[in-house]
């Protein structure tokens, strides 16, 4: 879409935030396919939250492990650039990815069902799913947005930001990225930081999508699954893990007919 290209030019004069960590914010960018899922789980009273991202009408594609089976998901919100503008959608159903793993994270994708249909407009529309014909997607240091307000379980910041963050982050070597995260296919995953800012996703964007533009249009290339931040609140020094969206396209259609 070419909203990204006016992202890329603007990123030198958006402010540092700390939601995502050292992100980026996004309060006055449209970035209308964006979803903030609210997910309860068995025995913890709050509420946690994760990311998404529109792909139709009435489906979003997020993390496998926002779809655990202890896991409820209560609502998401799609469209504008805070959380209290945002849209509230119920929900229909849930699809974990039937191969999903949780230690090591494999097959990290899933599908949220709305229970209605979303109608856009210039707040809210759908993100492009890779095709098999541009496999540059994923070239090493392609830079790609990921997106999210923040918010980190295991430190003083669960709440996160009211304003939408970002992060421009490059892709990584795979034999790097290997030497990181070895359990981890190479086939079905990537890695990717950001060299100059070191800024990631933490805890609460896991499920949202990573972003690359090619020839003006806007592709859903990656899913967050493990981030670095939250492992202390330090600058993250590591790479964080993606899922790789495009060997999933296939089941995706198959679950959604889109």
């Amino acid at each position: 879409m070419k909203i990204y290209s006016t992202i890329v030019l603007l990123t030198s004069l958006i402010a540092i935030t700390n939601a995502i960590f050292a992100g980026q914010s996004f309060e006055n960018i449209p970035v209308p396919y964006f979803v903030r899922i609210n997910v309860a789980t068995e025995g913890i009273p709050a509420l946690f939250v994760s990311g998404g991202s529109l792909i139709s009408y009435q489906h979003v594609l997020c993390a496998g492990s926002t779809l655990q089976p202890n896991n409820r998901v209560i609502n998401v919100h799609v469209g504008g650039n805070t959380r209290t503008s945002q849209r509230v959608f119920s929900i229909q159903r849930v699809i974990q990815h039937p191969q999903y793993v949780h230690n090591p994270r494999t097959n990290d994708i899933g599908i949220v069902v709305l229970a209605q249909t979303i109608r856009f407009d210039n707040i809210i529309w759908p993100i492009a799913l890779p095709t098999e014909d541009k496999l540059y997607y994923l070239a090493n240091s392609i830079q790609g947005l990921v997106l999210g307000f923040g918010g980190n379980a295991m430190s003083n910041q669960q709440v996160g930001s009211e304003t939408l963050e970002g992060a421009f982050v490059r892709v990584n070597n795979a034999t790097y990225c290997s030497s990181i995260y070895p359990n981890a296919s190479t086939n079905s995953t990537f890695c990717a930081e950001d060299f100059s800012r070191r800024s990631d996703f933490c805890q609460q964007d896991i499920g949202g999508g990573f972003t690359v533009l090619q020839r003006g249009i806007e592709f859903l290339v990656g899913v967050a699954s493990v981030p670095r931040c939250f492992q202390s609140t330090t600058i993250p020094s590591l790479p964080s893990l993606y899922t790789r969206v495009l060997p999933y396209v296939s089941w995706i259609r198959e679950e959604t007919g889109i």
